[in-house]
């Protein structure tokens, strides 16, 4: 019986050491499969890696990496030329970014536009960057192979990514108006202008460009003060107030792709119709009176003349429009400022006495005229001017 007993716990042991060693197999294979699915990840994600740093193209989509190129390039050019970059395509690398650029390089007079292309390379570790002008002919920046030309970076070029904010843009982007629209208003005219606002505004590229000639002293000198931002679902709108009190309008999808109108009364938004409609007639005058002058400031007479004058009174006194080019050039300054404004119902229209002066200094010339207006339907008006 003892032999019986001592045979059945041998027995026992022997089954219970056959499962140990079965359950230390299997949590051998089930780690070992662990770690060669752990390498096998890691293994993609290096390849992922290399590839993005070594092959892969890309458009610049970050502000600071854009801009900070961008002044690479200014810097580069001289003291005698201004720089618009406008497309911009990138490549990772180990040890240097590189960055293809499309642009347009002119004068300080805004005059001698031409298209260029740059290879620009940054190092990042050291800081310290290259510009180079190619000379190749391109159909587009994408023909550009980002290509490290070996050639070793001045030590003494050093430059440093730029804070981006939305002054930054703003003051950026207004910047970038006033080079393009005076030195290649074609450029602006078809890639910059909004589509509605400039079938509105503009008959053609020659109208255009008058408009530009005819306020290129203003332009030049602009300067935001004041700016809101809206974050619409399709773009970014910038509305951007500058030092001679006009407003522009920015819409903005991504860097360097935007569209601008040149003011805030050519199309009226349905925000400015709600609130003219339920305002005072009082109110109603001094807005009109506000956009009139803009239009006067912005030398518009040609549109004043065909969509506000008051139809009998330019038949009767200003059968041409030169006439009336004329008339306005002797009773108004180049440049007017609005001062105080008073009107009197008359019935089926207003008569509205307007002070303007030259200038904001006490000592400018003070003048002031009589209008007859009369307010229409749909935030419209007409005008006429008293005639001595």
């Amino acid at each position: 019986m003892n032999n019986d007993f001592i045979k059945g716990v041998r027995l026992l042991l022997i089954l219970i050491m056959i499962i140990i060693i079965i359950i230390i197999s299997i949590l051998f294979l089930v780690s070992k499969g662990k770690n060669k699915t752990t390498n096998v990840n890691m293994s993609m994600n290096n390849n992922d890696s290399e590839e993005n740093n070594t092959d892969e193209i890309l458009k610049v989509t970050d502000n600071e990496k854009f801009f900070t190129v961008a002044g690479c390039i200014f810097e580069s050019i001289g003291d005698n030329n201004y720089f618009v970059p406008l497309k911009m395509n990138w490549k990772e690398g180990t040890d240097l970014d590189l960055y293809s650029v499309y642009g347009i390089v002119m004068d300080k007079n805004y005059e001698n536009c031409q298209y260029v292309y740059y290879l620009v390379k940054l190092d990042s570790f050291n800081k310290i960057y290259s510009v180079k002008l190619l000379d190749g002919k391109y159909d587009s920046l994408d023909d550009i192979e980002l290509v490290d030309d070996k050639e070793k970076l001045e030590p003494n070029n050093k430059y440093s990514y730029l804070s981006v904010n939305d002054e930054y843009i703003i003051r950026t982007y207004m910047d970038y108006y006033k080079k393009i629209a005076l030195s290649n208003p074609e450029l602006f005219y078809n890639n910059y202008l909004d589509e509605d606002y400039k079938n509105k505004k503009f008959a053609d590229i020659n109208s255009f460009k008058e408009y530009i000639n005819n306020n290129r002293n203003n332009i030049i000198n602009l300067n935001a003060t004041k700016y809101s931002i809206d974050n619409l679902s399709e773009y970014k709108q910038y509305t951007i107030e500058d030092n001679n009190n006009n407003y522009y309008i920015i819409k903005e999808k991504g860097i360097m792709d935007f569209s601008m109108l040149l003011d805030n009364y050519t199309i009226n938004s349905e925000e400015f119709n709600e609130k003219y409609n339920s305002s005072s007639d009082k109110i109603k005058i001094t807005t009109n009176v506000d956009k009139l002058f803009k239009m006067l400031n912005n030398k518009e007479y040609k549109d004043i003349y065909d969509n506000y004058l008051n139809s009998e009174f330019k038949n009767n006194y200003f059968s041409n429009y030169t006439d009336f080019e004329k008339f306005i050039n002797e009773r108004f300054f180049d440049y007017n400022y609005v001062g105080n404004i008073t009107s009197e119902n008359k019935g089926t229209f207003y008569l509205v006495n307007v002070n303007y002066k030259e200038g904001l200094s006490s000592a400018g010339e003070l003048r002031n005229i009589n209008l007859i207006m009369k307010l229409n339907d749909n935030a419209d008006f007409e005008i006429s001017f008293e005639m001595e």
